[in-house]
């Protein structure tokens, strides 16, 4: 199955690998209820070189909850504002999961207040969605995750795209 086409099934689908030469693997578990910025995210962290890169799209926090406990993530990124869920309740969410695992805000704009608000939540960065490619620089910034050295992740399963 190819990723685009996997993009249009349910928010609580299993993980997605996306392959190519690469600088390293990642599993990012992306909270958004739009397949557009899914995409643009995606994208970023390729173009930076994080392939393979496994990911999951949540909507809300049952089915962060769910992604938290079936898979081992090395980040998080989550938009901050939608309908039901945010940044913030991410950040509750992966805090009462006891996961050790940062997590990366994005939005369309935000005031000073609320970014402050974010980094004392725990927030590990923030970008201004109109910025995706900040990501993968973002991304890259980011503590080395559990396992993973020069050769990727460490994971044991072989990714079948």
């Amino acid at each position: 199955m190819s990723n685009r086409e996997s993009q249009s099934q349910s928010a609580g689908a299993p993980a997605v690998c996306v392959t190519g030469a690469a600088r390293g693997a990642l599993a990012a578990l992306i909270v958004d209820d739009s397949s557009y910025d899914v995409d643009c995210i995606v994208r970023a962290l390729q173009k930076v070189g994080y392939l393979p890169i496994w990911w999951r799209q949540v909507v809300d926090a049952d089915g962060m909850k769910t992604a938290l406990e079936e898979e081992a993530w090395d980040v998080v990124v989550s938009e901050n504002r939608m309908p039901a869920f945010d940044s913030f309740k991410a950040l509750a969410v992966l805090d009462a999961s006891g996961v050790t695992v940062p997590l990366i805000m994005f939005t369309g704009s935000i005031c000073r207040e609320t970014a402050r608000a974010a980094f004392r939540a725990g927030a590990a960065d923030l970008i201004i969605e109109d910025g995706f490619r900040e990501l993968g620089r973002a991304v890259s910034r980011l503590p080395s995750p559990r396992g993973r050295g020069p050769e990727g992740t460490g994971r044991d399963r072989t990714c079948e795209c």
